[in-house]
């Protein structure tokens, strides 16, 4: 525990010796003590213009504003403080806390500075959780060099940390989508004409119009380009967060485990170069509209969901209000649900959507709800299981 602010030695470390001084320059006219009284009044006096000045002038301040991480990721953070005077400060004592995250270095360091000298006090954190956390508050102590004064100032206001959810590496296939994308597939159905590739001999049933007159002049033999093959696939992720989908016994770690699968599924979409929309059936439904680059913004929403919730919108109705778009691959992320809400969402999906349910493990069996191995009627419909636990997301 460091000392409360302002604090300092008790008054009579300092008072009574320089209160005895004081008398002895006035009423005792010996030559050396008078001296020696004045000397220690001096030293006193300059020690505490020392120390309002270093009060007054030293910096100190985090050097990592609005911090971001991943859970189990070790986090580094640094607070930053400045000497700009033309004196040393020998000795400082610097803190903070963790707010709640697992320190892995202590959280106090001494430091001492020169003229004009910048130092760090540096440690690392670590949080099991996802969610927001408040560094701080910090402080330094530091006196002059007799000791007679100490102060204590803090480190600039709080700052928040924000722990996003664990992403996954995903290696799902997209061969379907829209014609003219970012994503290579070998389907000759997803020709790019602004990406060519090489120049072959023509076979039947080549489109004439990809023949190159010149190069067929050339060579003596027709010529046909040939282009790359890309697709474009939008994609829609949807997180169920109603408390009635999770189990009691091990709700929040399914509600972690769905969370780290939204947040894998966003980071894969967006790492191919895809339009991706979020939706969340909170009370008050929230919907990140498809864009390119919102992964960070995605993560955020992710981090600050805190528990399942009882008033969460019905994820049927969020589910048929969204407005989807041709070639959508949809992705609904949630615990075991009714199979009558199953069926009703698959049927109002539009046909030509891909429609996957990432169903998670659970070992309790609800009866009248999807079960793992079922077989969607729709060939564009896949139920997927969702490990519980592990390093992998998806069951081999």
């Amino acid at each position: 525990m460091l000392p409360p602010a302002n604090s300092g030695p008790d008054m009579g470390a300092w008072f009574a010796p320089l209160f005895s001084a004081i008398l002895i320059l006035i009423f005792i006219p010996i030559a050396i003590l008078q001296w020696l009284a004045g000397l220690f009044i001096t030293l006193t006096g300059l020690s505490f213009l020392y120390v309002k000045l270093i009060e007054r002038q030293l910096i100190v301040e985090r050097a990592d504003q609005a911090p971001r991480t991943f859970r189990l990721a070790e986090t580094p953070i640094r607070i930053r403080i400045s000497n700009p005077l033309p004196v040393p400060l020998p000795y400082i004592l610097i803190s903070d806390e963790s707010g709640g995250m697992t320190s892995l270095d202590p959280m106090v360091a001494v430091l001492s500075l020169e003229a004009g000298e910048t130092g760090y006090l540096e440690y690392r954190v670590k949080s099991e959780r996802r969610g927001r956390f408040v560094l701080g508050p910090g402080a330094v102590v530091f006196s002059d060099p007799l000791g007679l004064f100490r102060r204590q100032i803090p480190v600039s206001a709080p700052t928040e940390l924000l722990v996003l959810p664990r992403v996954y590496p995903l290696g799902i296939p997209i061969t379907r989508g829209l014609p003219i994308g970012a994503i290579q597939t070998a389907n000759r159905l997803y020709e790019d004409p602004g990406r060519y590739r090489s120049m072959r001999d023509y076979v039947p049933g080549d489109d004439p119009r990809q023949i190159h007159w010149k190069a067929s002049a050339r060579t003596g033999s027709l010529q046909v380009m040939e282009y790359a093959s890309t697709l474009s696939a939008p994609a829609v992720v949807v997180l169920n967060i109603h408390a009635d989908a999770y189990t009691h016994g091990r709700k929040f770690q399914h509600f972690e485990r769905c969370i780290e699968a939204a947040a894998s599924l966003c980071s894969f979409y967006d790492s191919l170069d895809q339009e991706v929309a979020l939706v969340i059936n909170s009370s008050d439904p929230l919907l990140i509209s498809r864009g390119k680059n919102q992964v960070p913004v995605m993560l955020e929403a992710l981090a600050a969901l805190e528990a399942p919730r009882e008033d969460a919108a019905d994820i049927t109705a969020v589910m048929g209000s969204f407005r989807y778009s041709m070639a959508d691959r949809i992705t609904l992320v949630s615990p075991a649900i009714p199979m009558e809400q199953y069926e009703y969402i698959a049927a109002s999906l539009p046909v030509s959507s891909e429609f996957e349910f990432w169903l998670l493990q659970d070992r309790q069996r609800r009866d009248g709800h999807v079960q793992h191995g079922m077989k969607p009627s729709l060939n564009r419909h896949r139920i997927v299981s969702l490990e519980e636990y592990g390093e992998d997301l998806l069951a081999r």
